[in-house]
């Protein structure tokens, strides 16, 4: 009852000043219907029913005073009476979240099966997996803090970096919570979120860091939610092959202190909470004020909004009984017309659709995912544009947000135009939004978003016409010697065909070649009788300069290798491999080449044009290039987690760390 109260208001209260306005009508009504007849006044009843022409209407007092009620309770109805909430459906919300991960050497600790390292990655799984819009942004630190995904909207890539996080990727050990949320904060500073908050998932805070985190939330003016990793009673910390850490002869046991955690999330709007096994700690540290989208315990996935519910229309139901009673004579003729009436074809309807309205059925087959049966149901333009936005159907999307003129319509017209690649129009429907709400930071965050979008596809249009061009007149300029060396390797073709027809005048008229090299060549095995000696000189040339070409692209490759080996030490042995066995498969490949060059049906080179040589030499070449160059890429090894430690330790020694991430001398290194 006492929640009754404190929460019951009215929707539209102005409304309540018709009451009185309707009830003085009402009276003045009353009394001008009395005062209709001056000789009431001042004749007798009995003379002045002889006198009248109509009989007196005789009006019961009982009956009048229903009119007050009737107009005091239709009104209260206007009003919109409520005290309860009503889940709606919401589209897109956009809320950065920034997830602040502690990779502190105690995160390995057995309290929690397998560890709390592992339990933590598999939370910030569930988080990605509930969070369908918004942008995420990941930091990790130990003793300093780094920023491993900047703000996105891909939960792929976060998915991706998750797995090659630990303790040991880190430059510097120990714990150290403040310098991981200057690197949050910094975070959203670049991305100008104007709506974000963080996440801090750890399993301790040093006492010397509470004071500093508070001052730098309060200064930015952000949000904190804190995940508490760990058991009470702790746990010790292995440390692969190596046993367990000691102090002393004394096994460390890690305990998470929870009251230090609580002191961060103290401030209005923070949140703490232990990490559960079900995603009730998630529901828990990041509601937002209008909508929540986590899985529950069936895996079922909700999104909803909550609205105030109108119950005026319950009033309604005293006010109907009310005016048929007044009324009883219409009412009776208003039965005969009914019955009178033409039945018309009525259709099967569930008997729990007699007691809600349209929009309350949508939103039942919204909440269940039949979003095709809500977009049907619904009667409301925000709703079927709500549910066809969900189906895909971004075009009746949009003609349903179409039909409104608020803020949100605009806003979610500008998303569904977004999803059509439709980005001008798009940049047009937020400019309208705005316009009628500028304090939307959302329909502000999206607009710029795709009108950098378009920038950089400008720009990439520019780049790529200009390396068009550039490659075209790189052609231009190779094809100029290539037609050169064509035109003198021609011309030697020539000069040879001539000696050699000189030395067949001057040979014996039996046939026998007096040169025994050219027992070996095609055209005297059993090939084509007819090929002439400059195709084989021709083919002999052409061996030639692919050889040529390749031994370039060796010698190149070696070069490239050589310059890679000094880079990076370390993977001088396994580059050194793969250029072994890289010349072993280009040896193969010219054998190949070679037996397919003497197995194959010979050519007339005198029909064959210099040019076209030419371009089937470099069309080979960069084929060539092209499988040896994919070849090389995938003995390269995936290893994301070395990217991230080469990267983290290069900011550590640029000191581009923030301040916060300096040792002090009485932290831990747990």
């Amino acid at each position: 009852m006492m929640e009754f109260l404190t929460q019951f208001h009215f929707l539209r209260p102005a409304l309540l000043l018709l009451a009185p306005a309707l009830l003085a009508l009402l009276f003045l009504m009353r009394h001008r219907r009395n005062g209709q007849n001056s000789w009431q006044t001042l004749l007798p009843p009995e003379f002045l029913a002889a006198l009248s022409e109509t009989p007196p209407q005789t009006v019961k007092r009982s009956s009048f005073w229903l009119w007050p009620l009737i107009l005091v309770l239709s009104v209260v109805a206007l009003a919109g009476p409520t005290w309860s909430k009503q889940e709606t459906p919401v589209t897109l919300k956009q809320e950065a979240l920034v997830v602040t991960l502690d990779l502190s050497l105690s995160m390995l600790a057995t309290d929690l099966t397998p560890n709390r390292l592992t339990r933590a990655r598999q939370k910030v799984y569930d988080l990605l997996d509930a969070r369908k819009e918004g942008q995420t942004a990941l930091v990790a630190f130990s003793g300093s803090g780094h920023v491993v995904a900047p703000l996105t909207e891909d939960g792929n890539t976060l998915r991706a970096m998750l797995p090659a996080l630990d303790p040991f990727i880190m430059p510097e050990m120990g714990s150290n919570a403040a310098a991981g949320i200057e690197s949050a904060l910094n975070v959203i500073k670049q991305a100008g979120a104007a709506n974000a908050r963080i996440l801090l998932i750890t399993d301790g805070v040093e006492e010397m860091d509470v004071q500093p985190i508070n001052d730098q939330l309060s200064k930015a003016g952000v949000s904190i939610s804190v995940l508490g990793v760990g058991a009470d009673d702790g746990g010790p910390i292995p440390i692969p092959n190596r046993g367990f850490i000691k102090q002393g002869d004394q096994v460390i046991v890690a305990k998470p202190d929870f009251a230090l955690m609580r002191e961060i999330a103290g401030r209005p709007g923070d949140r703490f909470s232990k990490m559960t096994l079900d995603n009730a700690d998630l529901r828990r540290l990041l509601p937002s004020a209008n909508s929540t989208h986590f899985k529950d315990a069936n895996g079922d996935s909700t999104l909803q909004g909550e609205q105030w519910h109108d119950a005026g229309y319950l009033l309604l139901l005293i006010v109907m009984p009310l005016l048929l009673w007044q009324y009883r004579q219409a009412g009776v003729a208003l039965c005969l017309l009914v019955l009178l009436a033409k039945p018309q074809v009525s259709h099967a309807v569930e008997w729990e659709n007699l007691w809600s309205t349209p929009n309350q059925r949508g939103w039942e087959f919204y909440k269940d995912k039949k979003y095709e049966d809500a977009a049907n149901a619904y009667s409301s333009p925000m709703g079927k544009g709500a549910a066809y936005f969900r189906t895909g159907d971004y075009a009746k999307a949009e003609a349903e947000f179409g039909k409104l003129d608020s803020a949100n319509a605009h806003y979610n017209r500008g998303n569904s135009l977004a999803y059509q690649q439709r980005y001008e129009e798009a940049i047009k429907a937020y400019e309208e939004a705005l316009k009628r709400n500028p304090e939307m930071s959302d329909a502000k965050e999206n607009k710029r978003r795709l009108e950098e979008f378009l920038e950089q596809q400008k720009q990439q249009q520019q780049q790529q016409q200009q390396q068009q061009q550039n490659s075209q007149d790189q052609n231009k300029d190779q094809q100029q010697p290539d037609q050169k060396n064509a035109d003198q390797q021609q011309s030697q073709q020539q000069n040879s065909s001539d000696s050699q027809k000189n030395q067949s005048n001057s040979q014996p008229q039996n046939g026998q070649p007096s040169d025994q090299d050219n027992a070996g060549q095609p055209g005297q095995q059993g090939g084509d009788p007819g090929q002439h000696p400059q195709d084989q000189n021709a083919d002999k040339q052409n061996s030639s300069s692919a050889q040529d070409a390749q031994e370039q692209q060796n010698a190149e490759q070696a070069q490239s290798g050589d310059k890679e080996d000094q880079a990076d030490p370390k993977d001088a042995a396994s580059k050194a491999a793969s250029a072994e066995q890289q010349e072993a498969d280009k040896k193969e490949d010219g054998k190949e080449a070679q037996t397919a060059g003497q197995a194959g049906e010979p050519e007339d080179a005198s029909d064959k044009k210099p040019s076209e040589d030419a371009a089937a030499a470099l069309s080979d070449n960069i084929s060539l290039k092209d499988q040896q160059t994919e070849q090389w890429l995938r003995r390269i090894p995936d290893d994301p987690g070395g990217l991230l430690r080469r990267k983290f330790l290069q900011q550590y020694q640029q000191g581009s760390r923030p301040s916060s991430s300096k040792q002090d001398s009485g932290r831990p290194l747990w």
